[in-house]
């Protein structure tokens, strides 16, 4: 009886174990997740060595280097067309891959903080739209009910034009 119930508290104790170091790996992915999103929005990155898929159904650009300038990106392509600026820090992305972003084909700006957008701060804008879009991976949206078009379009040229 003895030795039962020292090897159920082993069993539990080994639970426990796995429990934890799970809980502890996807709080630090987190956290590393949090951090990268932050560096790369106040930062100049250069991510070598990547491979990118462009468009589905097209081959791979291996070898390839990506551009990172204060959270947008600024050149693509293969490694050895692309000069690195010296202010650039530089990540290796020996065996990752990068992909284009997802399209919402079904968005509507009805909500209120979406009138006059003119008048909407640079700030909110682009708080509104992280919000609602690129924190999930939409990069390319489009409205299927807006009955005002002179408001889609001020929003549309405010985003072509970074305003």
């Amino acid at each position: 009886m003895e030795k039962f119930i020292i090897n159920k508290v082993k069993q539990c104790l080994f639970i426990q174990a796995k429990v934890i170091r799970l809980l502890l790996s996807s709080f630090l992915f987190f956290l590393l997740n949090f951090l990268l999103k932050c560096i790369a929005q106040f930062e100049n990155i250069a991510i070598t060595n990547i491979e990118i898929f462009t468009e589905p159904y097209k081959p791979s650009i291996k070898n390839a280097t990506i551009l990172i300038s204060h959270g947008k990106f600024k050149k693509i392509g293969l490694s050895e067309s692309i000069k690195i600026p010296k202010e650039y820090r530089i990540i290796n992305g020996k065996g990752k891959f990068a992909t284009a972003g997802y399209r919402n084909s079904h968005t509507h700006f009805m909500e209120q903080k979406w009138e006059n957008v003119k008048d909407i701060s640079a700030d909110s804008l682009e708080s509104f739209l992280q919000e609602m879009f690129t924190s999930k991976g939409f990069v390319y949206v489009f409205d299927l009910a807006q009955i005002d078009f002179k408001n889609l379009n001020s929003l549309q040229g405010r985003i072509k034009n970074e305003k």
